[in-house]
């Protein structure tokens, strides 16, 4: 189990951890939710954030991507099955958004 450190600002953002994935000893990419209520009048994003470890405790240093999407059902199939995605699959959901 990872011990990961909330930022204080995930809560006034109104932003969901969704996932950790821990990528090697000291690294983690932490999956992030924002707007998945379907009362919220913004699109729903997944926000991927990069976490780092201090002593015994990961603490996010970077927001690495953010990915909008049409749906909240979108978003949430998309944050399962991220770590399974290609580069390609990657720069392809970027990008079709927007398209």
């Amino acid at each position: 189990m990872i011990n990961f450190t909330i930022p204080s600002w995930f809560e006034l953002d109104e932003l969901k951890v969704l996932s950790i994935q821990q990528q090697n000893i000291d690294e983690a990419v932490v999956i992030v939710g924002e707007n998945l209520e379907e009362s919220k009048l913004s699109y729903p994003t997944i926000r991927l954030y990069l976490a780092k470890r201090f002593d015994q405790t990961f603490e996010c240093v970077k927001e690495l991507d953010s990915f909008l999407f049409n749906s909240v059902e979108e978003a949430i199939d998309f944050s399962n099955k991220i770590q399974h995605l290609s580069a390609l699959d990657l720069v392809v959901q970027r990008n079709k958004f927007y398209l």
